[in-house]
């Protein structure tokens, strides 16, 4: 149960009668988010191709048809790989390059489309290995942008959904990417708040938990007197028995809102979750104060203090139970 906050004017707060929220807040997004995502894919593809290229020895320096005629006739030509009119292939001898500027053992160029020369009787008396392939259309700039960034864009797709995936199990669309959804107090479906009148059979617990009920619609008489609210309640019984109905008569007989939340709920595998959404909880709830704090199943993670995971460190468990 949330400590009172002082009393407050709530002439312009009219969903305080019914236990229901202020109007909730504009959700605050993400810096970058997919735009973010595929300038990060940009910028790793475009660092790929420059790390590549360095390992990358080309193609070779384009020469003449003419040069590569001269070097087929002298044997010089051990192979060459044929796509169309291009040409690119491998010297078995170094040669100087054309600008002067070094040598060259592999190199490109172009078969003009007029030539009617006896080429393939040369490269088969030379033993030339030749390799061909057919000439297909050529895809525009942004194809093959969009084929390059294909398998990175699928990546990016898969770390999102992997990711999305694992903040669900860590309580909502959160987790690894954002915040998951604060908690709210709980709707009330019918439109009728639950009072006492809806529960039945207990007759000495609600006596008990009038006073409760008394210092929440009059807090100020309370203080004046020096008595303090109670930190809590503990309702403890079988299954089915209305501990939850109970809680609620509380909040509607008060006119506060009413938080609930399963103690089942806190744990999670990464230890600091639990607590952390525990002391969320209690945020919330501080906000629109008074207000009622109902855990259901608390002793999911009840243990004994100190216990341990078997390696005498606090767990888990241990440090929501204490938050």
């Amino acid at each position: 149960m949330a400590d009172p906050a002082p009393p407050r004017d709530r002439t312009d707060q009219p969903w305080r009668s019914e236990g229901a929220p202020p109007p909730p807040s504009p959700k605050k997004r993400m810096p970058g988010g997919w735009g973010g995502l595929i300038l990060t894919a940009l910028v790793v593809y475009l660092i790929t191709n420059i790390v590549l290229s360095f390992f990358n020895d080309g193609d070779g320096p384009t020469i003449s048809y003419t040069e590569f005629d001269k070097q087929v006739a002298a044997g010089n030509v051990t192979k060459i790989y044929s796509k169309g009119d291009a040409i690119q292939g491998q010297l078995k001898d170094k040669r100087p390059v054309p600008d002067g500027k070094g040598d060259y053992t592999k190199f490109t160029t172009q078969r003009p489309a007029f030539a009617d020369d006896d080429l393939w009787a040369q490269l088969t008396k030379q033993n030339v290995v030749v390799t061909a392939e057919p000439v297909v259309q050529e895809r525009s700039f942004l194809a093959n942008l969009l084929l390059s960034l294909a398998p990175m864009l699928l990546l990016v797709l898969l770390w999102v959904f992997i990711a999305r995936r694992m903040s669900a199990g860590m309580g909502g669309a959160g987790g690894m990417l954002g915040r998951k959804q604060p908690p709210k107090p709980v709707e009330l479906e019918t439109g009728k708040r639950t009072t006492f009148a809806d529960v039945a059979g207990i007759d000495e617990v609600e006596g008990e938990l009038n006073d409760v009920v008394d210092f929440l619609k009059n807090p100020d008489a309370y203080r004046a007197m020096g008595a303090k609210m109670p930190r809590g309640v503990l309702l403890a019984g079988p299954p089915g028995t209305g501990k939850t109905l109970l809680a609620r008569a509380v909040a509607g007989e008060a006119g506060v809102p009413f938080f609930s939340a399963s103690a089942s709920g806190f744990i999670e595998m990464i230890v600091g979750v639990g607590a952390s959404r525990v002391r969320e909880l209690f945020s919330e709830a501080r906000k629109v104060a008074p207000a009622i704090i109902f855990i259901d199943e608390i002793d999911t993670i009840g243990r004994a203090r100190g216990g341990g995971s078997g390696m005498g460190g606090h767990d888990e468990r241990e440090q929501t139970l204490n938050q």
